[in-house]
């Protein structure tokens, strides 16, 4: 850490090195200033109280009375560049070190020829890629939201019916990436968190790493899910990307499928302190053509591996150049930094080698933190189980914390959340559901218990039912109620 003073003009909800700094979510640009160990803040009398009891070891300044200052010097309409300069002086600070990203209007107004101030670029908190603990409990429950965001959009999709011209059909409407991504949104916004720009792309529309998608879903084809929400709370982001197929995915899909998977294992495998995101990058380059999937321009088109390995995240979740293969000057991996690995393969969106049709693109993203005494360790955002088994007329489950927990399979069955069980709500709040029927015995029989990814368990009962999707958190607080005698049906009423 340089002992120069280090200067910053902008607010802390879009600027991660502000809201590290202080703290503190303001909308508004803001100063501060850190001088000789002492740090000052400028603030609107709008923020100056908020500030002032947020921030105690802080030296408060009012930003209406230092324009007074300024106005008195003779400056009619004094703007933050004039403050600021104002505030240096007043602190003999003449050289000044500044944030790479500070702007440059804001920058030539401060070291005008008469002010003899001198400002150098630099990365301000180089420490904010080593997360600390708390940091670390931030980001899982950032995770979680996430992955609860994904876990509604994989609902919808998979609720959906096939027509017979391979559309995906909702309540007898076509599903569309719109819908989708209004019910991951929804979630995620009950769960306390801001979601921009989920990527809910279809098909060929896949193959462009950041479109959105739109329009109609298909069966039989990759919809490729990538969910980046900020927690309102913390401001720290999660950031998880899943593909999957409403059908049957043919061979070549599965093939593609199975190289990503492929890639990101070896890439998981070989992060650790001191590795560089270029090598990294090169060695999923190689993985992916060694499989027959090189990366290249063919018919005017990019195909194979032309996104980026992988990105830390934070407070900021930066999906910019700076996570790509060119840059080594933010890639060498630190301890305890958290890297989201990103394999994907944008396959053709015309026609790849052979004269095949394009398959759209599979991705598959995950959040390590590198850590110091092993090459890896696989964050787990929220508790997964390790080992599963029905004993008698109740699951069993052991989880990673040693932690154990047992549900009755009839009050597992009775609080199945799938919508023709439960209903489905209109952004109203209004329940839709089913006529209820009664359940006999063989609808508390359970003939099967499959994963779900890596956040959910789908029970098969001997009636035939087999549409519920218990998340690990549900099925966690399914058993607590009823070990304490208490149902958590209202959930969904």
């Amino acid at each position: 850490m340089t002992s120069r003073p280090l200067l910053m003009i902008a607010d802390s909800e879009t600027d991660a090195d502000m809201l590290y700094a202080t703290g503190l979510f303001v909308p508004d640009p803001f100063i501060f200033l850190r001088v000789r160990g002492e740090t000052h803040l400028v603030m609107s009398d709008l923020e100056r109280d908020r500030a002032a009891k947020h921030c105690p070891r802080f030296t408060i300044h009012s930003l209406s009375e230092l324009r007074q200052s300024v106005i008195d010097q003779g400056i009619r309409r004094p703007q933050l560049a004039d403050i600021a300069r104002h505030l240096l002086q007043t602190l003999r600070v003449r050289r000044a070190n500044v944030p790479s990203r500070f702007p440059f209007g804001l920058a030539h107004q401060l070291q005008r020829d008469d002010s003899g101030i001198q400002l150098a670029p630099i990365t301000p908190f180089p420490e904010r890629a080593v997360k600390t603990p708390a940091e670390i409990r931030k980001l899982r429950q950032a995770l979680q939201m996430t992955e609860a965001g994904l876990e509604a959009g994989i609902h919808l999709i998979r609720k959906a019916s096939v027509k017979a011209n391979g559309g995906l059909y909702l309540r007898g409407r076509p599903l569309t990436s719109e819908q989708v991504r209004a019910a991951i949104h929804t979630e995620i916004a009950g769960r306390g968190g801001i979601p921009r720009n989920t990527i809910v792309a279809g098909g060929n529309q896949g193959c462009d790493p950041h479109e959105r998608g739109h329009g109609r879903l298909k069966a039989n084809v990759p919809i490729i899910i990538d969910v980046f929400p900020r927690s309102e709370t913390t401001g720290y982001f999660g950031d998880l990307t899943r593909t999957v197929v409403r059908g049957t995915a043919s061979e070549a899909i599965r093939q593609q499928y199975a190289a990503v998977g492929e890639a990101q294992n070896q890439v998981i495998r070989a992060i650790r302190p001191g590795a560089l995101g270029r090598t990294l990058h090169q060695q999923v380059e190689a993985t992916f053509d060694s499989l027959g999937y090189p990366t290249r321009r063919h018919r005017g088109h990019m195909e194979g591996f032309f996104h980026g390995t992988g990105h830390g995240f934070g407070p900021r979740n930066p999906r910019g150049p700076e996570s790509r293969k060119d840059v080594d000057r933010q890639a060498r991996t630190r301890a305890r930094c958290h890297r989201g690995t990103r394999p994907i393969l944008p396959w053709s969106r015309g026609h790849p080698p052979g004269g095949r049709r394009g398959r759209g693109g599979k991705r598959s993203q995950e959040t390590d933190p590198i850590t110091p005494h092993s090459r890896t360790l696989r964050a787990e955002p929220f508790m997964q189980p390790t080992d599963i088994q029905i004993i008698g007329t109740a699951v069993a489950v052991k989880w990673t914390d040693d932690s154990e927990s047992f549900v009755s399979l009839e009050f597992l069955r009775r609080h199945c959340p799938c919508a023709g069980c439960q209903g489905e709500k209109d952004i109203m709040g209004n329940v839709y559901k089913n006529s209820p029927k009664p359940l006999d015995a063989q609808a508390f029989e359970l003939q099967g218990l499959h994963r779900v990814g890596g956040y959910a368990l789908r029970p098969v009962w001997a009636d035939g039912h087999n549409t519920g999707l218990f998340s690990y958190d549900y099925l966690k607080r399914l058993s607590s109620a009823e070990e304490q005698g208490d149902t958590l049906l209202d959930e969904f009423r």
